[in-house]
């Protein structure tokens, strides 16, 4: 590629020495003359704004945006900023079903990290469906407060971050790892979860794997009923992770 003269960027590594030799490397072949006006520390700058929200200041230099998540590569976690979705609500157009569901979109969060906040909008869109409102027809005040109501549970939140490792620093000897699923259903939604336990000579270490949720059907079902189907996507899901362990004593 560089002989073709197109140079690679936006490299992220949480190894630092990898991070300061990539750094040197892009300093030692930047280009000095551009046609554009800005230089290049601005259009980086420019990328970074771009991909992280208006929120990106300075101290979130080492956060990368990689495959639609926010990585610190400093801490090795990946972060979620909740004020960036609280924001979406703050406009001059009224609250609609078109906006919310516009909000519920740019929430990326593929394996569940934030399932309880991702759901709660679930459950607000379809109480939306449910009540027939118009996609551009203003909500009600009961539904408007239920939407205020998610929006400071938003910036409560402020930031949410998982670290991207699910063992690490671990001095002892492993002895075995065990994926734990659990499922669970209300009259709203049904949801499974799974978490990895990794038990040493000197304690244990429980992280979160991955979490599905589903809001309950419109045509009410016991919870009994919810439940069996909460049990369903976590066999799917237990069915999905286990194979993909590396570990070969993962416990049933």
């Amino acid at each position: 590629m560089s002989e073709g003269g197109f140079s690679l960027r936006k490299w992220a590594t949480n190894n630092p020495t990898l991070r300061e030799e990539i750094a040197s490397h892009e300093v030692d072949n930047s280009v000095t003359e551009r046609t554009s006006e800005k230089p290049i520390a601005e259009d980086g700058q420019t990328y970074a704004a771009s991909s992280l929200g208006t929120n990106v200041t300075d101290s979130c230099e080492n956060i990368r945006k990689v495959i639609g998540l926010q990585w610190n590569t400093t801490e090795d976690k990946l972060v979620f900023d909740m004020k960036n979705y609280s924001d979406l609500f703050v406009s001059n157009t009224p609250i609609t079903k078109r906006k919310v569901l516009s909000v519920i979109s740019k929430v990326y969060d593929s394996i569940g990290l934030i399932a309880p906040v991702t759901i709660t909008m679930k459950v607000l869109f379809q109480q939306l469906c449910k009540d027939g409102v118009d996609w551009d027809q203003t909500i009600s005040e009961e539904l408007y407060s239920k939407v205020k109501e998610l929006k400071d549970d938003l910036e409560e939140c402020k930031t949410i971050q998982a670290a991207r490792c699910y063992v690490e620093d671990i001095a002892d000897e492993i002895k075995s790892v065990e994926l734990l699923g659990f499922a669970d259903a209300t009259i709203v939604a049904y949801a499974a979860v799974v978490y990895i336990r990794v038990l040493t000579a000197t304690g244990n270490r429980v992280q979160l794997v991955a979490c599905k949720t589903r809001v309950a059907p419109l045509v009410k079902k016991c919870i009994p009923r919810l439940e069996i189907l909460s049990e369903t996507i976590l066999a799917r899901l237990i069915n999905y992770l286990y194979p993909r362990s590396t570990q070969t004593d993962c416990q049933d």
